[in-house]
């Protein structure tokens, strides 16, 4: 079934409108939500197509699979810390060949609803990229109560503790819009999704089907890899429900239906930068027409993202996609700022006539 990026868009949105207990509704205005990085802006739609046609789905025996902690959130609502913390625990083990146990009670600890149950993805995503996490030894969250996580809050601890936390951050984080379940195992094989679900109790088992039109429970998870599983494919998760929740040892099994479906939020964590190996070639360009925030697979928003390459303010390792989202709306803000034009966001005459002059 094939959707496009528009639709996707749409369906991902409102889901996300939605009040549950664990991961809370976003309440930004759909303008503050159009700023969001994605993957599809930096990743052109040829590539995350290649990528995901030339996956290689192999039966992984249970053994094989990868193994990190399962953690059990004891009732609380603390699955969006969960699902972050053991996401960037694996960022670490990807960058540094070591697993970092980090504490869920640290990002869910700084919520912004306190004492209110649940957090906000996007909130938290964020205050990750800022903060971090500290080491799950300094505050342990395994099998604690909601009202044992809270009394994180208002204990002091040494500024070592944040300090700690600041090593595990990373750059950025990114949303993915695709559900399709071959691109989304190619990226599992490079980093861990965090994956936000929707479903009855009835049907999060070990294989979670879809058994109602209205769910209503919202889940944050964390995926780790993908594998055959009796000859059909599946992208293995991390639940926080303890291990004993599943005969799979905490871990789940997702379809491509219940990925269509119920999977209301894929993000991941990404340093973006721009550090040039050699000096790039000057692009030369002149622009004849405005460009503005939400244009998609544009010739000309290609050509303005290498200029904002060549600027240092678009990550140099990434695709000029044309599709102009917020990291182009955040780059070309910055541009305007460099140059002496009125804050925005959008490629207008004022900074054209600029960018024009100096790459001509």
């Amino acid at each position: 079934m094939q959707f496009s990026l528009s639709d996707l868009l749409k369906s991902v949105r409102h889901n996300k409108g939605s009040s549950f207990p664990g991961v809370l509704p976003d309440t930004r205005s759909n303008e503050e939500k159009a700023k969001d990085y994605l993957h599809e802006e930096i990743v052109s739609d040829d590539r995350r197509e290649a990528l995901g046609a030339l996956y290689e789905w192999q039966e992984k025996p249970r053994d094989k699979w990868k193994r990190f902690p399962i953690k059990n959130q004891d009732g609380s609502s603390s699955c969006v810390g969960q699902a972050i913390a053991k996401a960037l625990g694996i960022h670490n083990n990807i960058e540094e060949d070591l697993y970092v146990e980090l504490s869920a009670g640290w990002i869910y600890a700084h919520r912004t609803n306190f004492p209110g149950q649940g957090m906000i993805i996007n909130q938290a995503m964020n205050f990750a990229t800022e903060s971090g996490a500290t080491l799950e030894y300094f505050l342990p969250t395994n099998g604690k109560s909601e009202q044992e996580l809270n009394e994180y809050r208002g204990k002091r601890y040494p500024a070592s503790i944040g300090e700690i936390a600041k090593i595990y951050k990373p750059g950025n984080f990114v949303e993915v819009i695709s559900r399709d379940i071959n691109e989304l195992a190619a990226l599992l094989e490079i980093r861990p999704l965090v994956m936000g679900f929707t479903f009855d109790y009835n049907e999060w088992t070990e294989e979670p089907k879809l058994v109602t039109n209205a769910p209503q429970l919202r889940h944050l998870t964390c995926g780790i890899e993908a594998t055959l599983h009796n000859g059909q494919k599946r992208i293995i998760i991390d639940d926080s429900w303890k291990e004993e929740a599943t005969i799979l040892g905490g871990k789940r099994l997702i379809s491509q239906e219940f990925l269509l479906k119920r999977c209301f939020y894929v993000g991941y964590f990404i340093d973006l930068s721009n550090t040039w190996q050699s000096e790039p070639n000057k692009p030369r360009v002149n622009f004849t027409r405005d460009l503005t925030p939400g244009a998609k697979a544009d010739q000309d928003v290609k050509i303005l993202q290498d200029v904002l390459k060549y600027e240092k303010l678009f990550d140099n390792t990434v695709d000029s996609t044309g599709n102009y989202f917020g990291l182009t709306q955040a780059a070309v803000s910055k541009l305007r700022v460099k140059y002496g034009v009125a804050a925005g966001t959008a490629f207008d005459a004022g900074i054209r006539a600029i960018i024009n002059k100096q790459y001509k």
